[in-house]
């Protein structure tokens, strides 16, 4: 890198939000630490903020700083913040709130994809009351709250004889409607999408004998 490009790099101002008032809090902040750390030593001039202390700081800010909103969970995936973030013209990155909050709500990604005839698992929408009398509860199937991010609130029930209705009761706690879905087993991939070209797959391997938490 020559001089030049050091001093475009040193006059960009990025703000990195990390934290938030999600269950995923904690997450949040490790991720928002390193990728604040690589952005400093890629040159950027970095701050990073933590939205739980209020939004007023963040839509003061000059509108030629980008921010990198590295939140999880509600509030930080959900378009939330990326629609304040659009009211204050500011860059950032990631999808708009739009695409954010569509993604955040599991039943209206499931509507997006069948729209697209992508094949699907079943999958039905329940709550506390329904699930143990839908068909789907009497097979291995994988229960999940309907907006939440990450494996928080998921829960995959292999043998109906011996799950935990503690644990499934749990769910509900969370979110008052859960998404049930045939279960499938195979390996997790992820591959991630930029600017229409796939990147490299990613396996989610999760410990012997456990699940991905």
């Amino acid at each position: 890198m020559d001089e030049q490009e050091e001093k475009i790099l040193s006059q960009v101002k990025v703000l990195v939000l990390g934290g938030g008032n999600s269950p995923e809090r904690e997450i949040s902040l490790r991720s928002a630490k390193y990728i604040a750390k690589a952005a400093r030593d890629a040159g950027f001039d970095v701050e990073e903020y933590d939205p739980s202390k209020g939004l007023t700081y963040i839509v003061k800010v000059p509108k030629s700083t980008l921010v990198l909103p590295i939140l999880h969970g509600i509030n930080g995936e959900d378009g939330v913040i990326q629609a304040v973030l659009e009211e204050h013209n500011l860059p950032y990155l990631g999808s708009n709130s739009t695409s954010s909050a569509a993604c955040f709500d599991k039943w209206k990604t499931r509507e997006v994809l069948k729209a697209t005839n992508l094949p699907m698992t079943k999958g039905a929408l329940v709550t506390k009351n329904t699930y143990a009398s839908h068909f789907l509860s009497k097979r291995p199937h994988v229960l999940k709250v309907r907006r939440g991010g990450s494996s928080i609130g998921t829960l995959i029930v292999r043998d109906i004889a011996k799950r935990d209705m503690g644990e499934i009761d749990k769910i509900f706690t969370i979110d008052s409607e859960a998404l049930i879905e045939e279960l499938i087993e195979g390996p997790e991939l992820t591959i991630p999408i930029l600017d229409q070209s796939a990147l490299p797959v990613i396996e989610i391997v999760p410990p012997e004998g456990k699940e991905f938490d």
